[in-house]
């Protein structure tokens, strides 16, 4: 995000948003694929990776909140991101 920032502003962290990842077909596809080559079971794989994806936005969720308090006191999704 600093770098972002130096770039772009500090604007740039009222604008982020992080988004969970949604199972798509192509992303299931992908998944399907690594888990052959790795001798695993594609259910459990995929199940795996999308613990692994939910946790990792779970823990963004919260450094962002942290980051928009810390810099400007704001709540975190607090501006719209409309116009961007």
């Amino acid at each position: 995000m600093e770098r972002l920032a130096h770039e772009f502003g500090d604007d740039i962290y009222k604008k982020t948003w992080v988004f969970r990842i949604r199972m798509y077909d192509v992303i299931k596809e992908r998944l399907t694929k690594e888990a052959h080559a790795r001798g695993m079971d594609p259910e459990q794989y995929i199940t795996m990776r999308k613990k692994g994806w939910d946790e990792n936005f779970e823990k963004s969720e919260v450094v962002m909140k942290r980051l928009l308090k810390e810099k400007f006191g704001l709540n975190y999704k607090e501006f719209l991101r409309v116009g961007i």
